[in-house]
């Protein structure tokens, strides 16, 4: 190839250069696609009169070149002199069916991956459109210029450009765009969406067998009007069967009603809000709850990606929970909540916000402690061999009623059918009655008692221990009680007081001057007081003792004494019957 010929493929080449940089070339293209993503590239190429004077063989031998080396998808046709100038102006189209086929096609013309997007949302709340691409505009001609350098067909000392080069211009539905050649990112865009002003998601936990939510939805009021609210309410009822709108404040609300359902229920609800049905949400009682200490674990997965699907929030979505008063919380620390009381709805509520096409994650342990007035117990010494205990469990009626009367005495006859229920005053009464032998009685591995004789007795005296070990805390679940345990031991006045204990702290008494004396009763009174849910009660009783031969001794005068006495009986009827018979001889 000589000097002249490789300048002009030089300038040729230059040329395309000058068209991505943008310096006044005149290559120029369009893309036009419609609502479903099907379109059209087109990239028309114009060579002028005196640039065609430099080929061997003129126009025709430049349109064969070509037509030998267009990439298949390509189409081409050539303008007529009218159209074209003084020149000729050849078009190269494909077409294609989607975003998808655009890209392989475009891939198959420059032999590099291609990788345009094109977004088309039409919705009730307006519509986007979006294309976008890296510029593809010398990589679509470099087979022309290919196929040129290579036919041999440019006639020596040619310094002119073959092909001028210019813009670019896209069109989208609503919209069309024009972009410099040099310009190394396409992007084309239509925006007209109707915004919601704010959401909020009210859920109402009462910590029973279901769950209440409102979903909120806020609009402006021109923007309400605007879409429609007949419209508004029958896209609403796509994801909920209970709809209701009203106007405040300029705003158009509507609430989306989820009444009375059980998480299941209300995780299938959530997942029609979500594309990928990542919603779920749970609340479970504690393995520590009971009807005395309530404790819930709750946790929440929640994403309205598919209501938002074709419009956006102008603020952060508010999540607020609602729960009865009285309850303490513990919200996983990934999250900011506000907590305070709503006085309008005499609830508590936890507020947070969030964006709303991202997922939200809540974790919370809910916890209620309510708390007994006292538990009084009394033991009684009967005999030797056994005593009556009684358990009170006394709670304030305000409290008995809060927790629920039902409830409450179903708790209790759960722990002993036979509990007695009854009423004194202001005070809800529970009374568990056992008696305490010489056997071990233990109810439970937290619990064991017994009264019996100690191996310390001798034959004066006889020594009785009472040992009884309590626990509450199964029954109360680590929770205390405002008076605590009153514990009374009453004690036989024939019994003497050696020593007392109640959790290891241990009184001495040698004489029982320390102990309340019954005196109609004729028993002692011994009193402790703890303000723990346990307790270990210790309680020696000394007893005169009789011994075996006292006893015979005992029994044997006794027995003497009655036939002394069965002697003399019948010696005296006996002279009583001589004297008889005497007065009757005389």
């Amino acid at each position: 190839m000589n000097r002249w010929k490789r300048g002009f493929l030089f300038c040729l080449l230059f040329t395309l250069v000058v068209i991505l940089s943008g310096c006044g070339a005149q290559i120029t293209s369009n893309i036009s696609i419609d609502e479903d993503g099907k379109g059209t590239k087109t990239v028309y190429a114009y060579i002028s009169s005196s640039d065609l004077e430099y080929v061997e063989g003129g126009i025709n031998a430049l349109e064969e070149v070509l037509t030998k080396a267009k990439p298949d998808v390509l189409t081409m046709s050539k303008e007529d002199s009218e159209t074209a100038g003084s020149g000729v102006q050849y078009v190269f189209t494909y077409s294609f069916d989607s975003i998808d086929d655009y890209n392989k096609k475009t891939e198959a013309i420059t032999g590099k991956p291609h990788d345009a997007i094109y977004v088309a949302e039409e919705s009730l709340f307006g519509r986007v459109y979006r294309f976008e691409e890296t510029n593809p505009s010398y990589d679509l001609v470099k087979w022309a210029t290919d196929a040129v350098d290579a036919s041999e067909i440019i006639s020596e000392g040619s310094g002119t450009d073959l092909f001028d080069m210019q813009d670019i211009t896209v069109d989208i539905p609503g919209y069309s765009d024009s972009f410099y050649n040099r310009t190394a990112n396409i992007k084309a865009e239509v925006d007209e969406t109707y915004p919601i002003k704010r959401i909020e998601i009210n859920t109402f936990l009462d910590f029973k067998d279901t769950i209440t939510r409102e979903l909120k939805i806020i609009f402006d009021s021109n923007i309400d009007s605007k879409i429609g609210q007949k419209d508004l309410k029958d896209y609403f009822h796509k994801f909920c069967n209970k709809v209701e709108r009203k106007e405040e404040s300029g705003e158009g609300i509507y609430t989306l009603l989820f009444e009375k359902m059980t998480t299941e229920q209300l995780t299938e609800e959530m997942n029609k809000l979500s594309k990928d049905k990542q919603n779920k949400i749970h609340l479970t009682p504690s393995k520590h709850s009971n009807t005395l200490h309530p404790f819930y674990n709750f946790d929440e997965d929640i994403v309205i990606d598919e209501l938002l699907k074709g419009t956006y929030v102008n603020d952060n979505v508010m999540y607020r929970l609602y729960y009865p008063r009285g309850y303490e919380y513990s919200i996983d620390g990934t999250r900011y909540f506000n907590g305070y009381i709503d006085d309008e709805k005499n609830q508590a509520a936890l507020e947070s916000y969030y964006s709303g096409e991202e997922v939200f994650s809540v974790f919370g342990e809910f916890e209620k402690r309510f708390y007994m007035n006292s538990i009084d117990i009394s033991v009684k010494i009967l005999n030797n061999n056994k005593a009556e205990k009684s358990t009170k469990y006394i709670w304030n009626k305000y409290t008995a009623n809060e927790i629920g009367y039902e409830e409450l005495d179903l708790y209790f006859k759960e722990l002993h059918p036979q509990i007695k229920v009854m009423e004194s005053g202001q005070q809800r009464i529970y009374e568990d009655v056992c008696n305490i032998t010489k056997e071990t009685n233990q109810n439970s591995s937290e619990n064991f008692s017994y009264y019996k004789k100690t191996e310390v007795s001798d034959n004066n005296k006889d020594v009785y221990l009472l040992y009884d070990s309590i626990s509450f805390n199964s029954i109360l679940g680590g929770l205390g009680l405002e008076e605590g345990i009153n514990y009374d031991v009453y004690i036989p006045n024939n019994s003497k007081l050696k020593y007392a204990s109640g959790n290891r702290e241990t009184k001495r008494i040698e004489k029982n001057t320390k102990t309340k004396t019954d005196e109609d009763k004729k028993e002692q009174l011994l009193q402790f007081r703890f303000n723990e849910n346990h307790a270990v009660v210790k309680v020696l009783l000394e007893k005169t003792a009789f011994p075996i031969v006292s006893l015979l001794i005992l029994g044997l005068i006794l027995f003497i004494g009655m036939v002394v006495i069965i002697a003399l009986v019948v010696r005296i009827k006996r002279k009583k019957d001589t004297s008889s018979n005497q007065d009757e001889l005389s």
